[in-house]
């Protein structure tokens, strides 16, 4: 995706603190913290307007961005956002929700603790207040899988509350089980980005 844009925009990836090639914050680790990380590197590398991509906990980080500095956005594309916990379906949540808990027994190991830091952005983050969400007015769009992790239900309560968000469901899963999805899954996804940037779409 990023070599597909970077021919018509300024492309900058991040790795999250804990994510990637970056390393543990100070700070435990959160979507507020997280979301503070990227305002000061925005600020560091002097970029006053932006279209914000964010996938999975990066779409919650963008949402909290927006929150924080919408001035600053021109448009925000989030693939996979939740406004809670409870947004994710049963099936994955549940699991994800014993192997915290184990993990927080474990966590004076120090490679259990950040492993724990890692899965709290999924049980105890995001924590966003509807009202704060809803005055996001930038341009927004939701992405997901018809049959993704996170409930259809929730996304359109996403939807809703922020004034001018449309949601897209290009109808292939998002966990890519084969390389087929994955191709009409990205082609999809680009294809919607696109809509939202009024980039021109090149049929290859």
């Amino acid at each position: 995706m990023e070599i597909f844009f970077k021919n018509k925009f300024r492309v900058i990836t991040i790795d999250s603190p804990g994510h990637g090639k970056s390393t543990f914050s100070i700070k435990r680790l959160s979507i507020e913290v997280m979301a503070d990380h990227i305002v000061n590197l925005l600020k560091e590398l002097k970029i006053d307007h932006f279209i914000l991509l964010g996938f999975s906990d990066g779409a919650n980080i963008a949402l909290k961005i927006a929150q924080k500095i919408p001035e600053r956005f021109l448009a925000l594309v989030v693939i996979w956002a939740n406004f809670s916990p409870e947004g994710l379906k049963a099936y994955i949540l549940i699991p994800v929700k014993i192997a915290y808990a184990v993990l927080v027994l474990l966590r004076f190991v120090p490679l259990l603790d950040r492993a724990a830091q890692r899965l709290s952005l999924v049980v105890n983050d995001p924590k966003f207040d509807k009202l704060m969400v809803k005055k996001i007015t930038i341009q927004t769009l939701l992405l997901a899988g018809e049959y993704d992790f996170i409930k259809e239900s929730h996304l359109r309560e996403i939807e809703d509350i922020i004034p001018n968000a449309e949601l897209k469901l290009p109808g292939i899963s998002g966990s890519f089980n084969s390389s087929r999805d994955s191709k009409e899954y990205f082609n999809s996804t680009v294809k919607c980005i696109c809509c939202i940037l009024k980039a021109e779409v090149v049929n290859n």
